[in-house]
């Protein structure tokens, strides 16, 4: 008996932690693209400063 609770505690754990993992991932990537596009703003607005200097 115990060990099968153990068994389905420690399935709902690694799936827990699967389901995490791939949000964290989800989160990353979103975190890059708000990156790739804060640094291409920045670019942007540098090359229009050295257009207008």
């Amino acid at each position: 008996m115990f060990t099968t609770f153990h068994e389905e505690l420690v399935g709902k754990l690694k799936s827990m932690i699967a389901t995490l993992n791939q949000e964290k991932a989800v989160v990353e990537q979103e975190n890059d693209d708000a990156m790739d596009e804060l640094n291409k703003s920045v670019g942007a607005e540098q090359g229009a400063r050295s257009r207008i200097s």
